[in-house]
């Protein structure tokens, strides 16, 4: 889309001395265009039009899977200028990830407000900025955070000791999935910065990693509230995609831990909404017989 902008773009810019070709060096593609302009502002319209449809559709089956590599492709530009450039792949991209999928059941219901359409621009940007945070691949290892930092929380339960790369990270993990399972208090700032430094690490990792994907996945499950399975979702989202070879091992950490909430009773499975559905089924019957 950014290169058929571009060709565009040359009837302002380069009228008399156009070319054909397009590259993409990080797309990896070409395209061969007319000499027309007319043609070619057609072209985009329709390649446009269509691709909006297209993402429209997949956002509707996997919204966040979608922003999450939306949110990939605008962290690693190459766009030549900083300022005063336009790419239209981005600019399409971010007017994607804020576009309230249709199958959301509770922000597709609300009504338009004024002139104001409903989007999610906000929380896209949110999490983009989130995941800028924990990305750290235009740095030396040298400059990363360090996990010593996180050494410090006073739970009393002894200092921890002293360790190295990423044993460290599984030491300061193990430590708090501990603390959350043994019902210790744990905040919700502490398990953000935690898992944020963990979400870092494996997105640099170049092997597995299982003990540290176990714990980064494990602690939001063992807290089990909304800010930790929102913060969990958001984190695991963002590994998969800034680092693909992680995405086995966390989806079957997932797998588990939700298989353990139906053992546990957590969530929907809990025993207290079996007595509301059964006197819902009884009145829905009664109504019907009546």
């Amino acid at each position: 889309m950014s290169l058929l902008w571009n060709s565009c773009l040359e009837a302002e810019t380069d009228e008399y001395a156009w070319r054909s070709v397009f590259k993409s060096p990080r797309g990896k593609v070409a395209i061969e265009l007319s000499d027309s302009y007319a043609l070619r502002r057609r072209t985009l319209k329709a390649f446009h039009t269509r691709a909006k449809n297209w993402v429209l559709k997949v956002l509707a089956v996997a919204p966040m899977d979608i922003r999450g590599l939306l949110q990939t492709y605008l962290s690693k530009y190459d766009d030549e200028g900083t300022f005063g450039h336009v790419s239209l792949g981005r600019s399409f991209a971010y007017e994607m990830g804020a576009v309230v999928p249709s199958t959301d059941p509770r922000l597709a219901s609300i009504d338009h407000l004024g002139d104001c359409d409903t989007n999610v621009a906000s929380d896209f940007i949110a999490q983009y900025t989130i995941r800028q945070a924990y990305r750290f691949e235009d740095h030396r290892p040298e400059q990363l955070p360090d996990w010593s930092e996180f050494m410090n929380y006073d739970d009393n339960d002894g200092p921890y000791q002293t360790t190295h790369g990423n044993d460290e990270a599984e030491l300061v993990l193990a430590h708090l999935e501990n603390r959350a399972a043994n019902r210790k208090f744990v905040s919700i700032g502490e398990v953000r910065d935690v898992l944020r430094r963990a979400a870092g690490t494996l997105c640099q990792a170049t092997t597995s990693q299982p003990s540290i994907v176990q714990h980064f996945v494990n602690i939001p499950f063992i807290l089990f509230t909304k800010q930790s399975i929102k913060l969990g979702i958001s984190l695991w989202m963002g590994v998969i995609n800034e680092n693909p070879r992680m995405a086995p091992k966390i989806l079957s950490e997932i797998a588990q831990n939700f298989e353990m909430t139906i053992k546990r009773k957590q969530g929907l499975f809990s025993n207290k909404f079996v007595y509301v559905y059964t006197n819902c089924i009884i009145h829905i019957l009664h109504l019907t017989l009546v």
